[in-house]
């Protein structure tokens, strides 16, 4: 019950490396990868975990327009379920991830969902935070599909509202995932329109 997390550092400022992944292609193109990051800037992708397994191998290419200068972290991390009542707080070291789930219940009077990272430095650019909405176990986060996730003084947060019917949904699933430059403690906390929830 993993994923793999592949994080790419760009540190070159003319250029902007993407991050393509194949479980059967060697040296994987936007074309031919099964997974792709390319978003401007720092790139996180992650695997699905039905997919990784003992014996997987998977290949994956760094291309830049531009010569450039990057690194790459390979995490295999523990998908953490997030049910209603719960707390969570834990603390993250340089350049690692945790990722989680948070269902939201079959309940039409719900009217938005928030979710909130709350974190212990004052140099939020530094950590990053990517949700997905689907019940498709193969949808993860990564730096290229994630909706909107907002700064604030205390860290980040995410909120969807049912005037949004392009994001909007009960009964589905918001998949997290959570990035750091830094050492930093965190807590996560998601509440509905319902009631407030914080994760543990």
């Amino acid at each position: 019950w993993a994923r793999r997390c592949v994080q790419e550092t760009d540190n070159d400022p003319i250029s902007d490396p993407d991050i393509f992944i194949s479980e059967t292609t060697p040296n994987p193109s936007q074309s031919t990868s099964d997974w792709k990051c390319n978003a401007l800037g720092q790139d996180v992708c992650v695997i699905p975990k039905e997919r990784v397994n003992p014996n997987a191998t998977f290949h994956f290419s760094v291309y830049c327009e531009k010569k450039c200068r990057y690194g790459i972290n390979v995490i295999l991390r523990p998908e953490i379920e997030l049910l209603e009542g719960d707390r969570f707080s834990n603390s993250l070291t340089t350049s690692e991830s945790a990722l989680f789930t948070f269902h939201v219940p079959s309940d039409p009077t719900i009217r938005s969902v928030s979710i909130t990272l709350t974190l212990g430095t004052l140099n939020t650019t530094k950590v990053r935070m990517f949700v997905v909405i689907s019940n498709e176990p193969s949808v993860v986060p990564s730096s290229s599909n994630s909706i909107r996730v907002t700064p604030s003084w205390l860290g980040l947060s995410a909120r969807v509202y049912d005037s949004d019917s392009s994001l909007f949904c009960v009964n589905c699933t918001f998949r997290i995932l959570v990035t750091s430059e830094v050492n930093t403690s965190y807590i996560l906390t998601c509440h509905t329109s319902k009631g407030f929830t914080i994760i543990k």
